[in-house]
């Protein structure tokens, strides 16, 4: 476990943090995750652990060192194999989870 605020350069799923890490909530069929530059946290107890995200989840930016793919003819985003989608929401672009690689 990292230490109390710590964030490890590599995050893997079920890894858990101690103190809440920084970032946006995001709320998704009724549960509330923490969306940091491309890592998706839930709240376990008084521990956030890193998830996996749900395909339809929208997140406002896209995670820094993503790369482009074109996927059925229109461009999609990847970073940590999670697919994002662009989409246009209230003026604004955001993105939403598409699937996986």
């Amino acid at each position: 476990m990292p230490p109390v605020g710590g964030r490890p350069a590599a995050m893997h799923y079920g890894m858990r943090l101690a103190s809440r890490p920084s970032g946006i909530v995001v709320n998704f069929g009724g549960i509330s995750f923490i969306y940091d530059n491309g890592v998706f946290y839930s709240s376990i107890g008084r521990e956030f652990e890193v998830v996996r995200p749900s395909v339809g989840m929208i997140v406002p930016s896209l995670p820094v060192g993503h790369t482009v793919m074109m996927r059925n003819g229109a461009k999609h985003y990847v970073h940590n194999g999670v697919i994002y989608s662009p989409m246009h929401s209230n003026g604004r672009v955001v993105f939403r989870i598409a699937g996986f690689i």
